[in-house]
């Protein structure tokens, strides 16, 4: 009996599983790993099939550009000559923008609004100008479509005042708009009297290109 009860006790102990449900056990350890292995599968199909049908229509994908006649080629106007004396004769004049005991020089500016029309005389055919606060200009051009987004093109033809000193020490005088070694001597030159007259709508009213937009 001794040996049986050992053979009970050794049956049914921890560490020896009952005969009914170590099948069970041993099918509850794989039934994860078949459940990972099913879903890792799942998912390089999934990836497979996704990459398929990319590369298809990628394929299969036909621009949607709607056809456009070109532009004629419009003649060529451009002159570096002229274009270098305007912005020379734009740097002359002086335009201070007021700061400490300096003031607005309101016969400057009047004159250079004047020389910008005589300039750019194609543009105020077509655009439309109007005098903001005196000395600020405003040009207007208007689209084919007013619906359109407006596009706003900004330029500054002021320039800070320099004293006696600090002009003494430019290689050339500031407002003389002085032309050498390839260069348009003059303040501003590289700023926005540069910018105003190398604006894009000069250029592309001299040459009759209408536009979208509202300018």
């Amino acid at each position: 009996m001794a040996g049986n009860g050992n053979f009970l006790m050794d049956w049914f102990s921890p560490e020896t599983p009952h005969p009914s449900t170590a099948p069970e056990k041993e099918a509850r350890q794989r039934s994860p790993a078949r459940v990972y292995l099913l879903l890792g599968l799942i998912v390089a199909l999934a990836v497979t099939v996704l990459a398929a049908v990319i590369t298809l229509r990628t394929a299969m994908y036909t621009t949607r550009q709607i056809p456009v006649a070109p532009l004629p080629k419009p003649p060529e106007t451009f002159d570096a000559g002229i274009e270098v004396a305007r912005l020379a004769q734009v740097l002359r004049y002086h335009t201070f923008a007021p700061r400490g005991t300096v003031g607005i020089d309101g016969g400057a500016y009047q004159g250079l609004h004047r020389y910008l029309y005589r300039a750019f005389p194609h543009v105020h055919e077509e655009l439309h100008r109007e005098t903001v606060g005196a000395y600020s200009l405003l040009y207007t051009w208007r689209g084919r479509e007013p619906e359109a987004p407006p596009i706003l093109l900004a330029a500054h033809i002021d320039v800070h005042p320099l004293s006696a000193a600090e002009a003494m020490a430019w290689s050339h005088p500031p407002f003389a708009g002085h032309i050498a070694q390839d260069s348009i001597w003059g303040r501003g030159a590289r700023g926005g009297k540069a910018a105003a007259t190398a604006s894009p709508l000069p250029r592309l009213r001299h040459r009759r290109i209408n536009c979208l937009a509202t300018s």
